[in-house]
């Protein structure tokens, strides 16, 4: 090599600093103003994540999307120390609200230890709850042996997302799957996106991604809206509570302002209080006998939620998607040797009149086609009459009553643990 002559690296080396004349041009990353930006803003929103906003945002100031989140990543937290401990589980429910208001209505008396650690976290009692005290020992009296149930329902969950959620069960495969279902967890004009429901964006992760089944089934099926806020959501983590966060600091602010001014968030969460000490009340007394109080307690407004307009006009395309979802359910569930049992709940008489008669026959032939075609025992209580009107605290949940004879009902007579 003549001396003259430069190495590769050594021309491109020369070649940038003749740039302009100026050597160096370049600026090192380390004095790049974006990137401290970017580094600040990632690490501010890591030190943010870790806060416990249900301890801090006020009740009222809590989205329904937000609870469902918070107790859906719950439910996954417990579940996964299950695993680490290698406690095998006899049993788990899955479905949406429908079972979770009978698991935990069925419960008079809340286990002790899932209670302490739920408070400890500030969340939703109802929502986050894992326990199954009284299904256990239904299952017990039935079996003359003890059984683990767990309870892994989430609210508002539509079929798509507990498929999802019983791919991160089998990180320690239960004996049995409960699916019990409902009629909006197929058809719900609310949550017309595949993919893009609050528990769908907790739950979605890399090794769900790297399943190549799966994602091509999210690549074909989820809008790219839908896409575009998964994405959002999983690089930034604050995205799906920044709605709360922003009214949070607004809040914040405005006190500073005006510390001695009570506002408006403090009396409204005071009322809040007040509605739980009288929840509290009622829960009491139907510990101690008085089952009257618990079935006059006010109906929650679902039914002003709107059943009929989360049925009507009849999505169909939405519940061939969701039966699709079904079927990944029973081939996931066959794969890992788990012994899956799709029930369909029972619901009101009146809220039979919520929905058109064809959308509900196409959602009951659907369940028993799956279920013929995947050898999957399912339970049907559309036309039982097994709970009567009274016991439900609206169109489709249960209350106490309803869901101790429904235990009762699915343990005895339907033998779920029989060989």
């Amino acid at each position: 090599m003549s001396q003259n002559t430069v190495s590769e690296p050594e021309e491109i080396a020369l070649y940038s600093c003749k740039q302009d004349g100026v050597c160096n041009k370049s600026i090192a990353w380390y004095k790049s103003y974006t990137v401290w930006l970017s580094l600040m803003f990632f690490a501010s929103a890591l030190a943010l994540s870790q806060i416990n906003y249900y301890k801090i945002f006020p009740s009222t100031r809590i989205s329904p999307a937000m609870h469902t989140r918070a107790a859906c990543q719950f439910k996954i937290d417990e579940w996964n120390a299950l695993a680490r401990a290698k406690k095998p589980v006899d049993l788990v429910v899955v479905g949406s609200s429908l079972p979770m208001c009978c698991l935990y209505y069925a419960d008079s008396e809340k286990d002790a230890a899932t209670f302490l650690k739920i408070k400890e976290k500030g969340l939703q009692l109802l929502q986050a709850y894992t326990a199954a005290n009284y299904f256990e020992k239904k299952i017990e009296q039935q079996t003359l042996a003890k059984a683990k149930v767990f309870n892994a329902t989430v609210a508002a969950s539509m079929i798509s997302d507990n498929q999802l959620l019983i791919e991160k069960l089998m990180n320690n495969p239960p004996k049995k799957i409960i699916l019990a279902v409902g009629l909006r967890d197929f058809a719900d004009n609310v949550n017309v996106s595949y993919a893009g429901t609050p528990v769908f964006q907790t739950l979605l992760d890399l090794p769900y991604l790297a399943n190549r089944d799966n994602f091509a089934f999210l690549i074909q099926n989820a809008k790219n809206s839908t896409l575009e806020e998964l994405i959002t959501c999983k690089s930034m983590p604050l995205y799906m509570i920044h709605s709360e966060l922003g009214t949070w600091l607004s809040e914040e602010t405005e006190k500073l302002l005006d510390g001695t001014k009570k506002s408006k968030t403090e009396i409204e969460f005071a009322k809040d209080e007040t509605k739980v000490s009288n929840t509290q009340a009622t829960t009491a007394n139907f510990k101690n006998g008085s089952t009257d109080a618990a079935i006059k307690v006010k109906p929650v407004a679902l039914d002003q939620l709107d059943y009929k307009q989360r049925y009507m006009p009849a999505n169909y395309k939405q519940l061939e998607l969701e039966q699709k979802c079904l079927e990944r359910v029973c081939e996931l569930c066959k794969d890992k040797e788990v012994e899956l049992i799709l029930v369909n709940t029972p619901v009101s008489s009146h809220h039979h009149t919520l929905s058109s008669k064809d959308l509900r026959q196409k959602y009951l032939n659907g369940l028993q086609n799956v279920s013929t075609k995947y050898g999957v025992k399912y339970i049907d209580f559309e036309n039982k009459n097994l709970i009567p009107d009274q016991d439900f605290l609206d169109t489709v949940h249960m209350g106490p009553p309803g869901a101790v004879k429904f235990i009762d009902y699915l343990v005895g007579e339907c033998g779920i643990f029989r060989n």
